[in-house]
């Protein structure tokens, strides 16, 4: 006790002068009471979920690997292993390799011509499908199968977790939360992940070669004469960037969207650019939305032309028309990482504080991270802040 008084001394004269004190008993401080009854209520748990769904996601992926092996003409390979689908797409299919495929455990560059697979040189990560979208149909069984296989892998590390921490009278699984481990400022969840429950998944049934839906959120359930309800915020980030940027488009974006009940990517879609019609709505907002929150966070050109799936050249008219149609925005960007400059920190909505050592060093790889990293801080953070305060 005495060691945190003192402590608490030291901290209060560093903190005091510098703001720091509102943030802490405003939002910090309270959340740790939250955040405790969170951990020891936990959530009620379907008991019946596992034995209902499991077996039929084996069969399933099992009857995913036989398709891909008929597809591809060969069986010794397996959908798990990375090293083996790469063989299958870039050797064995000869698909083109995408850019963002090129890369070497090694971070170099690797020859595309030899296809030199050493090193697990061509990726088949989700940026590397999705490039290789309409090049051949196991592309898109791949990343069935992927989606399914997270699912399984979720649904055996709540189940495993439910045995050793389910309390059999009211069935409720506890997940351990924090609040210090980001450092924006934005809540963590492990023993397992509550705030990362993949959304419903569709799937062949084994038995039946029809289309099954499973969705891992109702594991969850509310005890009886209670409700479980879910909140969304609606593009926080994006919004946030509106109000600390005062574009006007961006604004107008969202006041029509709020007023018509219109999704906000259709009218920025509508006031960016002009995208590829063949698209349906679905996969236009999906690539729209992308694009947006790539730009946003301080990705480039080549990042555009993977979500958009065309060239570099294509992908840099796109990402001009977007500074052209959002200019109030690419100016806050800039005023953040001078005023960071000049400083050495940002601030988010309720005052709390993240330092860059070196952000100063512009020629630097470090300074050019530091400058994206200091605006997502302060757009991230500031939505860690109303959640909190929400909560």
């Amino acid at each position: 006790a005495m060691q945190s008084y003192c402590l608490w001394e030291r901290q209060h004269k560093q903190l005091e002068p510098e703001g720091l004190l509102k943030p802490l008993f405003k939002i910090e401080m309270p959340m740790v009471c939250v955040l405790v009854d969170m951990c020891v209520e936990g959530v009620g748990y379907d008991l019946d979920f596992f034995a209902l769904h499991y077996g039929a996601i084996i069969e399933s992926l099992r009857r995913y690997q036989t398709v891909a092996n008929q597809l591809v003409g060969r069986s010794d390979w397996s959908l798990d292993s990375y090293k083996d689908v790469s063989t299958v797409l870039y050797n064995d299919l000869n698909l083109p390799v995408p850019p963002s495929a090129q890369i070497s455990s090694r971070n170099k560059k690797v020859d595309v011509a030899k296809r030199d697979l050493s090193n697990r040189g061509f990726s088949t990560n989700f940026k590397a499908l999705h490039a290789l979208d309409g090049q051949h149909e196991i592309v898109q069984l791949i990343r069935q199968y992927r989606k399914l296989s997270s699912v399984k892998d979720t649904l055996c590390e709540c189940h495993n977790r439910m045995s050793k921490k389910v309390h059999t009278s009211n069935a409720r699984l506890t997940a351990t939360w924090k609040h210090l481990c980001s450092e924006t400022g934005r809540l963590t969840c492990d023993g397992p992940n509550l705030q990362c429950v993949n959304k419903p998944v569709e799937f062949m049934d084994a038995d039946k070669d029809t289309i099954r839906t499973i969705s891992l959120r109702d594991l969850f359930i509310a005890p009886s004469s209670t409700v479980l309800i879910s909140c969304d915020y609606r593009e926080v980030e994006l919004r946030l960037v509106a109000h600390f940027s005062q574009d006007k488009t961006l604004c107008q974006a969202f006041s029509t969207s709020n007023s018509d009940a219109k999704d906000v990517f259709g009218v920025v879609s509508n006031a960016w650019a002009k995208f590829d019609n063949s698209w349906d709505e679905a996969e236009r907002r999906a690539r729209i939305k992308q694009c947006t929150y790539a730009i946003m966070y301080g990705a480039g050109t080549n990042t555009i032309a993977e979500v958009l799936g065309c060239n570099n050249d294509v992908a840099r008219t796109v990402f001009a028309a977007f500074e052209i149609s959002f200019p109030q925005m690419f100016r806050w960007f800039h005023t953040v990482a001078e005023d960071c400059r000049r400083t050495g920190f940002i601030q988010t909505l309720s005052g709390r504080r993240r330092y860059f050592a070196g952000i100063r060093n512009r020629a630097s790889e470090e300074g050019r991270s530091e400058e994206r990293a200091a605006v997502n801080s302060i757009t991230q953070g500031s939505a860690a802040d109303l959640l909190k305060e929400a909560i």
